[in-house]
């Protein structure tokens, strides 16, 4: 899975998420320098914000969307090939 920028949709196979779900959710970007988390609007919930900003974390909401996010998902059983595309940026899954 690539992304620019969407944390969230890159961790998503660590989550065990379904591929579109993860490309689907609002995006959010932890940056090193400097030291802050950003997130698209309704994309981190208000009680993880709260812990998280209590361990010294700083948030910087973003308008709009972050960066874009495509993926594909091989399921190990089958072997079927799942596309998804982020429905913000226009793009379409596609294969062949």
């Amino acid at each position: 899975m690539a992304s620019c920028g969407r944390t969230d949709a890159t961790d998503a196979r660590l989550l065990n998420r379904w591929t579109d779900s993860a490309i689907d959710a609002p995006g959010f970007h932890h940056q090193w320098m400097p030291y802050r988390i950003q997130f698209e609007p309704l994309g981190i919930k208000r009680a993880t914000r709260s812990a998280l900003e209590k361990m010294g974390h700083v948030f910087v909401e973003k308008p709009g969307t972050m960066g874009d996010a495509e993926g594909v998902m091989i399921d190990l059983k089958t072997g079927m090939r799942l596309g998804a595309s982020d429905p913000r940026s226009g793009g379409v899954a596609v294969g062949y």
